[in-house]
């Protein structure tokens, strides 16, 4: 081993050490309860067969989540994602020689160092690799594969790398894997299930393609792929990308344009007691939740996928089934700069679902939002969905029911716009559209809009819609406001016009007195940094 990289890597290696420790404290009570691994495999079944997971008469299922202490998990993920970080920062400051090639086994794991030349690394239990250059290709490495394999550290200093679930995937991609719905889940690239997998890629132009839990994803544990720069291209079927249950999901990009492709619960996901998050630093990128193919038919629409994409929080509704509810967790898409496109199905784009929260915040850039249905700040059933975008021309298109600001069913849907001159294709309930005991508000703060919307429950409209029950008693609420610029709206609507202020009665016939409706257009413009 070089003598540059001695104190860094054994300062890694304790910090694995003591990981371990605070992983196996947290699952102390479920491991006592039933075998690791068998829990292991139950969490890894095939997404064809996962929606049995959570069960009522899945016992083993409900004791595990009752029997995790998530405090320990996440307290040895901080210590060992810190030291990670920093011993990848100070390998890229030192000079190293040319040739070398250690390979070391211990029994939790290969501890893997090599050279700058080109390296293929198959699947094995790696508990860590530092890879100092060359392009290298990576076959389902950079996840717990097992459960007495909790562990996994890859730090790739440079080169134009790819990271592929397997071998076949190098020349196909994800929505022509064909077992893809059928094939057992095998975490890799950043993929964490009871234990912590961080996968950091310093520079290079990289491909990412792989299945479930990866790329920054986790169920019971805490995975992260940290890129540092690059043009990448980043491909998965779920779970991915900033996705987690029971535990954290990371994704981070420092820089360069790239495209991120997904089907369903991925690019800032949180289901029950997860938090995932997809920040993108810089560059002109491209977010695309796959709405052709269609393996997740949405109930909402059979034409259209849910993708639960694009900062979504997501719960297990199960009030009218067998009563075993779980509250959604935190899902969150952060874009720093850049001229981005999103691109989703159903659920997606700032959006929350049962108790979950759902957050898409853009901080510049001319950028497009394309959807169907609860999207670009909309939320249902006790939850909040929230879509920023600080500043630039913008796009928003939504076709067919609840967006851009609307919340149904005691929920909150919320779209906030900066500034610049945005153009909004809305359908029904939106525009602070709010339904069923819902709250939808909508601001857009400056610029010259478009609105182009059919008259319906938009611009500042609700419709609690059932009667006979306790919902007449509850507040519904749909607000729009546009404080800024000179905006044109559709001729023939019955309020909304420049320099305006308006009431609307509810949606209800007749209208009920906890509905409520209002909207403002004044050319004065308000930032929310102001308020």
């Amino acid at each position: 081993m070089p003598i540059q990289m001695q104190k860094p890597i054994a300062y890694l290696l304790l910090a694995t050490v003591e990981a371990r420790r605070w992983r196996n404290l947290a699952f102390r009570e479920a491991f006592a309860q039933g075998n690791a691994q068998v829990l292991f495999d139950m969490l890894c079944q095939p997404p064809s067969e996962s929606e049995r997971l959570q069960e009522a008469f899945n016992v083993a299922y409900w004791r595990l989540v009752q029997g995790v202490d998530l405090k320990a998990l996440f307290a040895g993920a901080h210590d060992l994602m810190l030291v990670s970080e920093r011993v990848a920062a100070e390998l890229q400051k030192v000079s190293l020689p040319n040739r070398f090639r250690v390979d070391i086994p211990t029994p939790y794991g290969i501890v893997a160092l090599h050279d700058g030349r080109a390296d293929t690394y198959n699947r094995q239990r790696y508990l860590l690799i530092v890879d100092t250059g060359g392009n290298d290709t990576y076959l389902g490495v950079g996840g717990t594969t097992s459960a007495d394999h909790p562990i996994t550290v890859v730090i790739d200093l440079k080169g134009d790398d790819r990271y592929l679930q397997d071998a076949t995937m190098a020349s196909r991609g994800v929505a022509d894997t064909s077992d893809r719905k059928t094939r057992r889940v095998a975490p890799c690239i950043g993929g964490a299930v009871f234990g912590y997998a961080f996968v950091l890629d310093m520079e290079g132009n990289d491909l990412y393609r792989s299945l479930g839990l990866t790329q920054g994803a986790a169920y019971f544990g805490a995975g992260a792929l940290i890129d540092g720069a690059g043009d990448d291209r980043y491909e998965c079927y779920l779970n991915g990308q900033g996705s987690a249950d029971w535990g954290i999901g990371l994704l981070v990009d420092r820089a360069g344009d790239d495209r991120y492709y997904c089907f369903s619960m991925a690019q800032g996901y949180g289901g029950t007691k997860g938090y995932g998050l997809l920040l993108d630093v810089g560059g002109s990128d491209t977010y695309i939740a796959e709405d052709h193919v269609l393996d997740f038919p949405s109930p909402q629409t059979d034409k259209h996928n849910v993708s639960m994409a694009q900062g979504a929080g997501y719960g297990r509704r199960a009030d009218y089934t067998d009563g075993h509810s779980l509250a959604g967790g935190i899902g969150v898409l952060v874009d720093g700069a850049g001229n981005d496109r999103y691109s989703c199905g159903v659920f997606g784009q700032g959006v929350g679902y049962w108790y979950g929260l759902g957050i898409l915040s853009d901080a510049e850039g001319n950028d497009t939002y394309e959807g169907i249905w609860y999207v670009q700040g909309a939320s249902a059933h006790f939850a909040v969905g929230i879509l920023e975008d600080v500043s630039g021309d913008d796009r928003y298109v939504a076709t067919m029911n609840m967006a851009q600001g609307a919340g149904h069913d005691f929920s909150l849907g919320w779209l906030v716009e900066g500034g610049g001159n945005d153009i909004y294709r809305a359908p029904n309930l939106s525009l602070g559209g709010g339904n069923a005991n819902g709250i939808g508000i909508f601001w857009d703060a400056s610029g010259d809009d478009r609105y182009e919307v059919q008259p319906s429950i938009t611009l500042g409209r609700s419709n609690i819609g059932a009667r006979g029950s306790l919902r007449e008693r509850a507040l519904c609420l749909g607000v729009f406001c546009d404080t800024g610029g000179k905006d044109v709206y559709p001729d023939g609507l019955p309020v909304a016009r420049n320099e305006a202020q308006w009431t609307q009665p509810g949606a209800s016939q007749p209208p009920m007195s906890r509905e409520y409706g209002a909207g403002i257009d004044c050319e004065e413009p308000l930032k929310p940094e102001d308020l």
